[in-house]
């Protein structure tokens, strides 16, 4: 109540960036108050961080082409200050705009600046997590492509030597630091998915190594993130070494450890590879339980 001119522009940008995600109408309103303040003001810093927020009201309402329409803007205005975790935070979003259309490009682009915005603004952390999700924005298209058509072994091979790439920069920033766990379990999975996608040695150590790190969590994290890792193990052994029983085996961990959890999701996730498998053996009952929900 207190606060007064740019001062005031900022916290209201602050409350808005906060709200963005669970409470649409009080971000629509703070981030309003902020942009027509800053245009009193001549505040070009404020205005454009209003206008980010603008695009976060549109993102986490799910309209990305309203979205990406005010991230634009708000860059026009933003790219010619210096950097700061506001203008690391915006590039962020456009990059995981980008991603969600699979631009690859511009999705590379925009978290190579949101890397660098970070650093420059001290934020050391997120500036690894956005080369992180650089590495992961690779493998979402690939997945992407992959249910369009067959690709090419090149062309994987091509797309999953970039996201080991930034995964390993990643990889070894974390190696002398203490990071939260399931950003390490998260990381070291991601390596391992990498790997068996490349078809190459390497993949089942980073998942155990995941798995190290998994069984140090808390309760319903652990079993969750225990389940999703043993399921991709089981799909590792049946897809890429083409050993039904040990996948066999893996799976049964992976629901051991999922009916544990919450997530209804991944236990589907699951199940469908058990059915697959089952599908491929000739236990046609069997799969088809699977694939109807078990």
């Amino acid at each position: 109540p207190a606060a007064d001119g740019t001062e005031k522009v900022d916290i209201l940008n602050r409350l808005a960036q906060e709200l963005a995600p669970r409470n649409n109408d009080s971000c629509l309103q703070f981030l309003e108050s902020a942009y027509y303040l800053s245009e009193e003001l001549e505040y070009s810093y404020g205005k454009g961080v209003a206008t980010f927020n603008r695009g976060n009201y549109y993102y986490f309402k799910s309209d990305y082409k309203n979205a990406l329409i005010n991230y634009l803007a708000a860059l026009r205005t933003l790219e010619s200050f210096e950097s700061t975790r506001d203008i690391g935070n915006l590039y962020y979003q456009l990059a995981s705009v980008n991603s969600y259309v699979r631009n690859t490009e511009k999705t590379r682009e925009y978290y190579l600046h949101a890397s660098s915005s970070f650093m420059a603004s001290g934020d050391t952390l997120q500036s690894y997590v956005s080369l992180y999700m650089l590495g992961s924005s690779y493998f979402f298209k690939y997945q992407t492509l992959l249910r369009i058509d067959p690709l090419p072994k090149e062309t994987v091979d091509m797309m999953m030597d970039s996201a080991l790439k930034y995964n390993k920069f990643v990889l070894e920033w974390t190696s002398n630091r203490k990071v939260r766990l399931t950003g390490m379990v998260e990381l070291l999975n991601s390596h391992g998915l990498y790997y068996s996608v490349k078809e190459i040695p390497g993949a089942e150590e980073y998942f155990n190594k995941a798995l190290e790190y998994a069984d140090k969590l808390t309760f319903n994290w652990k079993y969750t993130a225990k389940g999703f890792l043993y399921n991709n193990l089981g799909y590792y052994y049946f897809h890429f070494l083409k050993d039904n029983d040990q996948a066999y085996q893996y799976l049964d961990s992976a629901f051991d450890n999922l009916d544990r959890s919450d997530r209804s999701d991944l236990y589907s996730g699951a199940l469908l590879v058990h059915g697959m498998i089952d599908l491929e053996e000739g236990r046609y009952a069997s799969a088809e339980k699977c694939f109807l929900g078990g």
